[in-house]
């Protein structure tokens, strides 16, 4: 967005931040709270102020989100703008299904226990990442993993599209001349490696629920004419190899688009 501001000699207004989901975006524009999660689970882990990320089970998240909301003031940086980009949906779709499944998951499968710990303590989604593929590979615990991530990944799409549609409509009731260009979403996992014996298509699962995810967006554009979609299946994203030690404490990283991939998405809007 800053590669887009500078070129037009815009001034920016950012909206965006580290965790952010459609969830709390709906919220800051129009006070609706709707998330399939009822217990925060989300909120106290990621939402605070802990650069540890470790969770806060006494984060008050509905006071939290009001004070966030009146610090970025969200709604004033809408009437303002000529122009809005929106880009969020990873977090909804995949980040956010992932530690619900291990927090599902860590009492059913003992293995699990120490990679809920472990996320807890530290927020590392790529631990998350890593346990459920570890527990996937097993004859006896693979089928419920595979099952449990499916779900919240499909409860989590169809709960993006409520909140997206939501959004959409605040942004256009807050400014009705104003034009929205809609960034398709890519596939963060697209050159992802798992491990030689993994029985999990990790890359698949997320490629089909990118497609749906970018089928819903497209299909927007008719509703409002100043509204635009622009693809982003092309961009550049790192490799991830879960052969690699690394590969879990640099997950946050590399899930996201390189230089070159940022450039892109630039130039397609």
């Amino acid at each position: 967005h800053s590669i887009i501001a500078e070129k037009l000699g815009a001034t920016l207004y950012q909206c965006s931040r580290s965790a952010l989901r459609t969830v709390e975006l709906r919220y800051f524009l129009d006070g609706v709270y709707n998330d399939m999660d009822t217990e925060y689970v989300w909120g106290k882990q990621f939402l605070g102020d802990d650069l540890t990320l470790e969770i806060n089970e006494d984060l008050d998240v509905m006071a939290y989100l009001k004070e966030m909301e009146a610090k970025g003031k969200v709604k004033s940086s809408v009437k303002k703008a000529d122009l809005i980009t929106l880009n969020i949906g990873c977090n909804d779709v995949f980040s956010y299904p992932m530690v619900l499944a291990l927090n599902q998951l860590s009492t059913k499968i003992p293995e699990l226990s120490a990679t809920s710990a472990l996320l807890r303590k530290t927020g590392n989604i790529g631990s998350a990442l890593g346990g459920l593929i570890e527990a996937s590979n097993s004859l006896l615990t693979g089928t419920i993993v595979a099952a449990t991530l499916v779900e919240n990944i499909n409860s989590a799409v169809e709960l993006y599209k409520q909140n997206f549609t939501a959004i959409l409509k605040d942004i256009y009731k807050l400014n009705p001349d104003v034009t929205v260009v809609i960034v398709g979403m890519y596939n963060p996992l697209k050159n992802a490696q798992l491990k030689s014996n993994s029985v999990m298509k990790l890359d698949a699962l997320a490629a089909s629920t990118v497609n749906k995810v970018n089928t819903f967006l497209s299909g927007l554009t008719s509703q409002y004419s100043d509204l635009y979609y622009v693809g982003t299946a092309d961009t550049e994203v790192y490799q991830i190899n879960m052969d690699d030690s690394n590969a879990v404490n640099l997950f946050l990283l590399k899930a996201h688009p390189t230089l070159a991939g940022h450039q892109y998405i630039a130039d397609q809007i």
